[in-house]
């Protein structure tokens, strides 16, 4: 039967009538009074009903005694008052009168979007304004930033309608749910929460190649990491954007909900109900996967490192303590962001827990951004005061790990006299190891994998030209800082120079039994012989090599 059009006082003389069924008849307009005289009837249903749009707030004028009403939307619930049954139940998020009824979900959509807002654009300004001496993980976590900016982004864009339509959203819950601006929020909450992941995904694996394959040539360099960069947007925002546009698609596949996601945290399986599933659990858990195995074998390979050394110094402890913290922050803020939206919506689907309203609301509203606002600070914030402290290089906060450790498990510095000047000159060396490219005397240096001399003995590890002229830039600078504080080498070859990986890659003076020149006639001869030195291991390193270079 199609009606598309009831008129006012369609049902007159019906008074006995007590139960109605207008299903799917094609209805577009009900007109006010048109139950008039259904004083008796229990049961309304108006379901299947797709493109009925015009009726007033009146509509079920007349309707004294309905007990059951079945509709296609919550609207007529509302309008409908208090009843025994009425379907379908209110959504998650939202009530008659408000987009979100919570008001603490409310309160913490402001805190969260304002606080990813603002630690974002700081760490993006900062970052933008700091001249990165560290490319790769620079450009990465800018990059971490941007994303994390986006879902700030979203939340004050949701937190700002519910503001919009508060006391009246059910009269406007249709045209908020199919409007440009709700579609465009669902798509930046997949782009920037998806971005955010790949990214951190990005960054661990990263750190994991340096530290476990700290001579390999397939680490990341500045080039290469702004192809990774791009095209995981380009995957995304295709990725976001082919629901938009896919005629397989449902057109509400963001206006399924009044925050405009489509997370799959219950058992409905709608148009595109897959695609969900894949962004945000099967994409999600995989990522997290890997950020869990990487920063575990990395933490691992620290402890290792460790038990090389037959007793720790109080600072390698400490040093142990303060990265099984950072990591353990890192990864229990991705399990508590990813892993409840991966196992609830498992389990929804599955049908074998039915996931309540309020558990996806929080779900939604806290936990999926959560990592969004605390990233600035985990990853930009908490480290600005060792900004000075970072080498130039790709894998510089892995080799400084390995830098830390080696001054932690080496001996002390052995000067002749002057205790005072050498102690000041320790804490100026231990300070500035980046800038001046020199490092304290380690113990049992033949077994160090670093070395200098073990590049020259090897068939597989080669040093380009790149990597010799900043061996040489280096290696000047690191003797002319001990010759400025009084201090002579003595060995300034093979043996006592450190290698850091990276493109190019960079050399550290280790620190020998410095000479205190505190005997002037003594100065020009001592230095002198460190500068020939450095002239004659320079001059080696640049003699073709068939083995090695």
């Amino acid at each position: 039967m199609f009606l598309k059009e009831l008129p006012q006082n369609t049902f007159v003389g019906m008074t006995r009538l007590t139960y109605l069924s207008l299903r799917n008849s094609s209805l577009e307009t009900i007109a006010s009074g048109t139950f008039n005289s259904l004083n008796q009837t229990t049961e309304l249903d108006i379901s299947e009903n797709e493109n009925l749009s015009k009726f007033g707030e009146d509509v079920f004028q007349g309707l004294d005694g309905l007990e059951t009403l079945i509709s296609d939307d919550f609207l007529f619930c509302c309008l409908i008052g208090e009843i025994s049954r009425c379907e379908p139940e209110e959504d998650e998020f939202s009530s008659c009168d408000d987009l979100m009824r919570n008001h603490v979900l409310r309160v913490f959509m402001w805190l969260l979007g304002i606080g990813a807002l603002v630690g974002n654009v700081f760490v993006i300004a900062w970052r933008c304004h700091q001249k990165e001496r560290n490319k790769v993980q620079g450009s990465l976590i800018l990059n971490l930033a941007i994303s994390d900016l986006l879902i700030g982004t979203y939340m004050i864009i949701i937190a700002s309608a519910d503001m919009y339509y508060r006391d009246v959203y059910v009269l406007h819950a249709k045209e908020w749910k199919d409007s440009f601006i709700c579609h465009l929020a669902g798509f930046l909450s997949v782009v920037s929460s998806e971005l955010s992941v790949l990214t951190l995904t990005t960054i661990s694996m990263d750190r994991f190649i340096c530290i476990q394959y700290p001579f390999s040539k397939f680490h990341l360099g500045p080039f290469s990491v702004k192809v990774i960069i791009l095209s995981q947007w380009i995957f995304l925002l295709t990725l976001a954007g082919y629901p938009l546009v896919a005629s397989t698609f449902a057109s509400d596949f963001y206006g399924r909900s009044s925050v405009c996601l489509a997370i799959p945290l219950t058992s409905d399986k709608p148009d595109g109900w897959l695609y969900s599933v894949f962004i945000f659990i099967v994409l999600n858990l995989f990522c997290f996967l890997a950020i869990l195995f990487c920063y575990t074998m990395i933490y691992f390979k620290f402890k290792q490192s460790a038990k090389t050394v037959a007793s720790k110094t109080t600072k390698a402890v400490s040093a142990e303590k303060k990265l099984a913290v950072k990591m353990a922050l890192i990864i229990s803020t991705d399990f508590f962001c990813w892993v409840p939206i991966v196992t609830m919506g498992i389990l929804a689907l599955s049908g074998t827990v039915s996931i309540p309203g309020t558990v996806y609301a929080w779900t939604a509203v806290f936990v999926l951004p959560l990592n969004s606002s605390l990233n600035p600070y985990i990853y930009t914030l908490s480290t600005i005061k060792f900004r000075n402290r970072k080498s130039r290089n790709s894998c510089s906060e892995i080799s400084r790990n390995t830098v830390r450790q080696i001054i932690n498990e080496g001996e002390s510095l052995k000067m002749t006299s002057n205790n005072d000047k050498q102690d000041r000159f320790t804490k100026m060396v231990l300070r500035e190891i980046d800038r001046y490219h020199v490092l304290p005397m380690i113990s049992i240096i033949s077994k160090r994998p670093f070395l200098l001399s073990q590049y020259l003995n090897s068939s597989e590890k080669h040093l380009t030209e790149d990597d010799i002229n900043a061996f040489e830039d280096d290696l000047t600078k690191a003797v002319s800082f001990v010759h400025k504080n009084g201090l002579s080498h003595g060995l300034v070859n093979e043996h006592y120079i450190l290698v850091q990986a990276g493109t190019p890659r960079r050399a550290y003076l280790i620190l020998n039994t410095e000479k205190n020149l505190d005997n002037p006639s003594d100065v020009h001869k001592l230095q002198d012989s460190d500068n020939d030195q450095l002239k004659s291991l320079i001059a080696k390193l640049k003699e073709p090599r068939e083995a090695t270079l």
